[in-house]
């Protein structure tokens, strides 16, 4: 017994329908998920902006006596002495590490 042609016809235009909206409906649930995606990015960076402007506006009575030293120069003859330490350091490894290039007649190790 064969399938009346009219219900074989409906079968395949609903196939056809089917698969030709699955790309709008995926590409409509990616772009849902992007949303989503944005939405909680966007909660989290509002949830670090709060805590770190928090931890601005409370500062101890310590940490504000230190940040004080710091601006004031307290510790900057310290850091220019220990930079200038490490430049000179600096220099007199790479004058170690740098050997003039071999000439003439000279063999290694003689």
């Amino acid at each position: 017994m064969a399938a009346d042609q009219g219900l074989v016809d409906s079968v395949a235009n609903s196939n056809v329908k089917t698969i030709a909206e699955s790309a709008a409906f995926y590409a409509a649930q990616a772009m849902a998920n992007s949303v989503q995606s944005q939405n909680r990015l966007q909660i989290m960076a509002e949830a670090a902006l709060s805590t770190s402007i928090k931890g601005l506006q409370t500062v101890s009575p310590e940490q504000a006596q230190a940040d004080s030293t710091l601006q004031t120069g307290g510790l900057a003859p310290l850091i220019t002495a220990l930079l200038s330490a490490l430049n000179a350091g600096q220099i007199g490894a790479k004058t170690g590490d740098n050997t003039p290039p071999m000439t003439g007649t000279q063999v290694p190790g003689k």
